[in-house]
């Protein structure tokens, strides 16, 4: 229930998106034919207005769904991992899952332009090899993080991921990739970044535990 309440948030957002970015292409139509440079300035500053607005309204969808992520985690592990609950309703966890990947992805592309890139283990650490300035935020619990987790990677819950972003702990000039247990949160945390005009932005698809640990790649703990 709480993934449909995301999907009809995310919906809701698309719409406005699609309302406002008519708003400022009339607009600039209106004001194209025989403007002069200061009505041409005004249409670019109006264009940008809404384009920031948009950004600032995905910013806001994303942190309420990682409120809510944050208390009903443990509600959605359980009953996703409950062999009764799979056995009613065996495709309702992939089912809304990948609604949701979708709906968010085309959301998160018409209104930044980007959209957080999903990657495998191996590619994970073909990327750490080759790029040392790669930042891996986990964004799993402090006790999840000390259980075990990626060498390298840096500890910083999904609740403080917006915070960390605006203060510079996560670093905008470089790329980062977000990972976590199952992959979902690690995917809101990137859907954060790109609302910052974050440009190389990826996730961990399956995480740590689906991706990483069982492709057979080293962890650490503690």
């Amino acid at each position: 229930m709480s993934k449909i309440w995301l999907i009809l948030v995310l919906v809701s957002i698309f719409i406005l998106n699609f309302n406002l970015r008519n708003f400022a292409d009339n607009r600039a139509l209106m004001n194209g034919i025989g403007v002069v440079a200061d009505e041409s300035e005004l249409v670019k500053e109006s264009y940008q207005f809404y384009e920031n607005l948009l950004q600032n309204g995905l910013r806001t969808a994303v942190l309420g769904m990682i409120r809510a992520v944050s208390v009903l985690t443990p509600i959605i592990s359980a009953t996703s991992t409950n062999e009764n609950f799979q056995q009613r309703i065996p495709t309702s966890p992939i089912f809304f899952e990948e609604t949701f990947y979708n709906i968010q992805n085309y959301i998160s592309e018409i209104t930044t332009g980007v959209k957080p890139v999903p990657i495998n283990g191996f590619e994970l650490q073909e990327m750490m090899n080759s790029d040392p300035s790669i930042q891996v935020i986990d964004v799993r619990s402090p006790v999840e993080f000390q259980q075990l987790h990626i060498p390298g990677s840096t500890s910083i819950p999904l609740q403080g991921v917006n915070d960390a972003l605006k203060s510079g702990n996560i670093d905008l000039s470089y790329p980062v990739v977000f990972t976590c247990q199952d992959g979902f949160r690690g995917y809101l945390a990137a859907l954060v970044s790109v609302t910052y005009n974050f440009q190389e932005v990826y996730y961990l698809e399956a995480g740590t535990v689906g991706s990483w640990v069982k492709s057979g790649l080293p962890v650490e703990r503690g």
